[in-house]
């Protein structure tokens, strides 16, 4: 038998995630028949926790941070290149309507629930995406 040893974290290291990939990721990959003992599917979560403590086992990083999409498509992004993400928009009126499935959305707060009761900082910046927090 073998084993592999997680890698000497650095001293003050820190972890960035993009929390939007990771639950948007958890729920396609869990099957929405994974759910709390009064029905609602619980998927998202699930996978979105396993996920992020498999990262800090396997990291150990000394602080972390979930950066959070404050803007869906950052109206500067899209000016600047106009087929910036343009599956995140349904078809609608005013062609502004976010797809979301239906049965993520009411994950997401117990998420953020979970994070701050764990003491992981989230952060967002308005008018921006995960990515552009990750990348400043």
């Amino acid at each position: 038998m073998w084993s592999v040893t997680a890698p000497e974290t650095p001293p003050n290291s820190l972890m960035l995630l993009d929390a939007a990939s990771l639950w948007f990721r958890a729920f396609h990959a869990l099957p929405e028949s994974i759910t709390s003992p009064d029905g609602r599917p619980v998927n998202a979560i699930r996978g979105f926790v396993d996920r992020v403590a498999s990262l800090l086992r396997r990291h150990r990083p000394t602080r972390m941070v979930v950066c959070l999409d404050l803007d869906w498509r950052p109206a500067y992004r899209v000016a600047a290149v106009p087929t910036s993400n343009p599956h995140r928009v349904a078809a609608g009126s005013d062609g502004t309507v976010e797809e979301v499935p239906p049965a993520l959305t009411p994950q997401v707060p117990p998420i953020l629930d979970l994070l701050a009761a764990a003491g992981i900082a989230t952060g967002g910046a308005a008018g921006f995406e995960a990515d552009d927090v990750l990348g400043t």
